[in-house]
């Protein structure tokens, strides 16, 4: 049986079992059977997932390659109960039996601690067949092929390893025996080049001569045996070949910028023995080979080798600390003084490119201008008398003002202001308004002809009452 909490706890029992918090005596009791034992808890986790999926819930493989040797919980308790089982053997000619330093009362009483121990974590397995020693040997030959798989692994990646180093170092000691010193005496230089003037000198001794390419190919060999990167050869062979003044003035192509460049390290001789050589030694490989990105990569950042990448940084940090004040740049222009106190004349906005307001505003600018000039000649007529009050011109400045007939006034009639008389008898019979009720009279006309008249109203209260 086993204590499980009530459903209001249950999302609490992931951290309740990996803190190992004790049960409490009130929970509900259930039964169970316990399918597999696990060494800790994230183990037990992965398989109580995948009991939910698969009827196997053994260790896997991964599991297996991981584990360490058991210890002695580990170990099946079934073995340990048969073992205690197991009857002495005969005694032998050459020694004394296994019984004379064993008594079966010791054997009995470990027999019944273990079904103790065993009775309490394994209360609910299930029943194992009759045929004992089957199941004994089945189980050692488990424990024995895991335990020997896991150590065939670790020897096997050991051996390799080792294999490795033991081939790195024989190839590298029979390449230093097997050559002497003839091909730096065949290219009769010192590696690496100093100055460019030294490396143009072997270049030109490389030319035509196959015997001097051939140990430079030599000496290629030698500086890269035991690598298998060509990315790492290419490095190898130009960092030992030229110092980095003489890598400074080179570039993979010599690539040129408006006339400014460097010299291209694919035209030489040295490059064109480095890519045979190459292309020779990974002849059987699947790897692509970049050669000439792989040199223009490398020559690319000759500057920073040998301390340069720390000066550069250095001399950034103080680039960025220092300022530099506008006066070390450029002069400081001088304003002339002020000449006139005359005030600047206003100016005006010029629209310099279209927009949807340009017309519209165009359009506008235009009728000001043009009441503008109207305003201006009717103004210059009024002075010089060529315009009237209506805008007529007067004849009085060609004929004179005793012959021109002055224009008589119009006058309007005037307006009559005073209400006129209406006839009685019409405003009778237009304001004359009856109750429809009781047909009387009203005295002043009402807003509505359906309301009935005070007199109306009364009498007919008067008669209900």
């Amino acid at each position: 049986m086993c204590y499980y909490p009530y459903r209001k706890d249950h999302s609490k029992v992931r951290n309740w079992v990996k803190q190992n918090k004790p049960y409490s005596a009130i929970w509900p009791t259930y039964p169970i059977r316990i399918l597999s034992t696990t060494e800790d808890f994230n183990q037990g986790e992965r398989r109580l997932k995948k009991s939910f999926t698969s009827a196997s819930i053994e260790t896997s493989d991964s599991e297996k390659r991981k584990k360490k040797k058991l210890d002695s919980k580990a170990d099946s308790s079934s073995i340990k109960l048969s073992l205690a089982d197991v009857t002495p053997l005969p005694k032998s000619q050459t020694g004394t039996s296994i019984s004379e330093t064993t008594d079966k009362s010791t054997l009995s009483s470990g027999r019944s601690s273990m079904l103790e121990e065993d009775s309490r974590d394994d209360g609910f397995t299930e029943p194992r067949g009759c045929d004992e020693s089957y199941y004994i040997i089945n189980e050692l030959k488990k424990y024995v092929v895991s335990e020997f798989e896991g150590m065939k692994k670790s020897l096997i990646y050991e051996i390799k390893k080792q294999f490795t180093r033991m081939m790195e170092t024989v190839e590298i000691e029979n390449a230093k025996k097997s050559v002497d010193d003839s091909p730096w005496k065949i290219i009769e230089s010192q590696f690496p080049c100093e100055s460019t003037d030294q490396f143009v000198e072997l270049e030109t001794a490389l030319v035509e001569n196959q015997v001097k390419q051939d140990a430079l190919k030599q000496i290629y060999h030698l500086l890269t045996v035991g690598s298998n990167d060509f990315k790492r050869d290419v490095q190898t062979i130009i960092g030992k070949l030229i110092s980095k003044v003489v890598q400074l003035d080179y570039s993979g192509t010599g690539r040129k910028i408006k006339g400014v460049g460097k010299k291209s390290f694919q035209d030489t001789q040295s490059y064109k023995c480095m890519s045979e050589f190459l292309q020779e030694k990974y002849k059987n490989s699947s790897v692509k080979l970049t050669i000439l990105t792989a040199t223009s990569h490398y020559l690319s950042g000759a500057g920073d080798r040998e301390g340069g990448k720390r000066k550069r940084l250095l001399t950034d940090i103080d680039s960025i600390n220092s300022s530099v004040p506008l006066t070390d740049i450029v002069t400081l222009p001088t304003l002339p003084k002020k000449s006139t106190n005359r005030r600047v004349r206003k100016k005006h906005s010029v629209i310099l490119t279209n927009s949807p307001m340009k017309e519209i505003l165009e359009e506008k600018n235009q009728k000001k201008i043009t009441k503008k000039q109207a305003e201006e000649i009717k103004n210059k007529k009024i002075k010089t008398g060529t315009l009237t009050e209506k805008g007529v011109k007067s004849l009085g400045n060609f004929l004179g003002e005793e012959q021109v007939e002055k224009p008589k006034k119009v006058t309007k009639p005037k307006k009559d202001t005073k209400p006129k008389k209406q006839n009685k008898e019409n405003k009778q019979t237009q304001n004359d308004y009856f109750c429809i009720f009781c047909a009387g009279k009203y005295k002043e006309p009402p807003t509505e002809e359906w309301i009935m008249c005070y007199d109306a109203f009364y009498g007919m209260q008067f008669m209900g009452t």
